[in-house]
């Protein structure tokens, strides 16, 4: 079966090249720390129903520990990953886009990013959308005229037709009056809101374009929009003016109707806010790269925990923890990044001095994180070591006070199975079935 297993990966291997093995590996990973719960969990089930508490069963502090080295260094190798370079789907690839300055304006992506870039972009004027405003009436007296006006927007021309007077007959202030104006027109969806505004007793109607842009203006026509003013723009339309300046020089200017932009072929957006400028930088987000990096350190400390706890259970837990305690990396390189080395083994990260690193020398830092030689790499390496550990030489102490017991006991004929001949278990991939075969 350890033949088969082998011969299964190592075809994996040649034919889908380092994302294939990482991509396998998880996978097995995944299903063996199921298996191993669930035959931790069937044992535990097993000696409840038998009340069995003597030492030729499994203690219960051996199966947590075994349930808990299997999930931390499972979860280790998986945050480890994340940040490898040769994880072309990690973070360290992820191409992101930002903004030097939100203020002046946004920017993300639309479409997958395949270069890092830069484009510096230069915004003259943002787009406005028309707005016209009635004169000011007094709110509570009564309406004089029948409104009877048209709006012309590039959907066609709308007529508006509301009466002064009430269906009861009783004559509408001026207040009631533009109320109604504003829900017709709003009813009949020309492309243009209106809205009522009151202070100081008095009121003004007000239409603006619901989209930016000289192609969205509009014009009001009718003896009620002349006699009030609603004829006139307040503001007038405008578009977007700006330019942009890609990596090797090229600079072109651009309009648009909108203040919501695309930026390099249509693979960014940007959404304008003010002029000015700033630099849209296509890279690997800072932020996320120290996010990662915060949390490989706490799943590095919580697998350590779970190691120096248990150091006597067993050669292969003593074997694993001297190896964490040499560090991932050299101490000197994870110094540089903001990463400390404690006395008991344990990694303390400063995310400002990560931060500032990543902007003063981005390719050192990275490389110090995710190269071949890295933090990330070494991380891994040490996972996938604690993983391969025979399930007997981590429980090796365990397993001789039942051999004590009984030589004829199962955990023992187990025992003796896994550490003779070609048959030997030592691959991490075989722990769940090694619980199962204990179960």
């Amino acid at each position: 079966m350890m033949r088969g297993i082998s011969n299964y990966y190592r075809n994996y291997n040649n034919l889908y090249g380092a994302n294939g093995i990482n991509n396998y590996m998880n996978t097995t990973n995944s299903l063996n720390q199921l298996k191993l719960q669930q035959a931790l969990d069937k044992l535990d089930s097993k000696n409840k129903v038998t009340g069995n508490t003597s030492s030729n069963s499994l203690s219960s502090s051996a199966s947590t520990f075994l349930r808990n080295y299997n999930s931390g260094m499972s979860d280790l190798m998986a945050s480890a990953n994340s940040l490898r370079d040769v994880n072309k789907a990690g973070v360290s690839n992820e191409l992101t886009v930002n903004s030097s300055d939100t203020d002046v304006l946004t920017a993300t992506k639309n479409y997958t990013l395949r270069k890092e870039e830069s484009f510096d972009v230069s915004v003259q004027q943002l787009a406005a959308a028309q707005q016209n405003v009635s004169q000011a009436v007094t709110s509570n007296q009564k309406a004089t005229e029948n409104a009877e006006l048209s709006i012309v927007t590039n959907k066609g021309t709308t007529n508006i037709n509301v009466s002064s007077v009430n269906a009861n007959g009783v004559q509408k202030t001026n207040h009631q009056m533009l109320n109604d104006i504003a829900k017709e027109i709003n009813r009949q969806n020309v492309g243009v809101r209106a809205s009522v505004t009151s202070k100081d007793g008095k009121s003004t109607l007000q239409l603006t374009a619901k989209e930016t842009g000289t192609d969205n203006s509009f014009v009001v026509n009718g003896k009620f929009a002349q006699d009030n003013g609603l004829d006139k723009a307040e503001t007038e339309a405008q578009n977007a003016k700006y330019s942009v300046t890609d990596s090797s020089g090229d600079t072109q200017d651009f309009t648009s109707n909108s203040n919501k932009v695309s930026l390099d072929y249509g693979k960014a957006s940007m959404t304008l806010k003010k002029t000015g400028d700033a630099k849209v930088t296509v890279g690997v987000d800072d932020n996320k790269i120290a996010s990662a990096v915060e949390d490989l350190v706490d799943k590095y400390n919580k697998a350590l925990s779970v190691v120096s706890a248990n150091e006597n259970r067993g050669i292969g837990v003593k074997n694993q923890l001297n190896r964490m305690l040499n560090g991932p990396a050299p101490e000197k390189s994870m110094e540089l990044i903001g990463i400390t080395k404690n006395a008991n083994g344990s990694l303390s990260l400063n995310k400002d001095t990560l931060l500032e690193k990543l902007k003063e020398d981005p390719d050192l830092t990275k490389d110090i994180i995710s190269g071949s030689h890295g933090l990330a790499q070494g991380v891994y390496r040490s996972a996938e070591s604690a993983l391969s550990r025979p399930a007997n030489a981590l429980i090796s102490s365990d397993l001789r006070q039942i051999q004590q017991e009984s030589s004829m006991d199962t955990l023992n004929l187990m025992h003796r199975f896994s550490t003779s001949g070609a048959y030997n278990l030592n691959n991490f991939y075989s722990v769940g079935l090694l619980m199962n075969m204990l179960v």
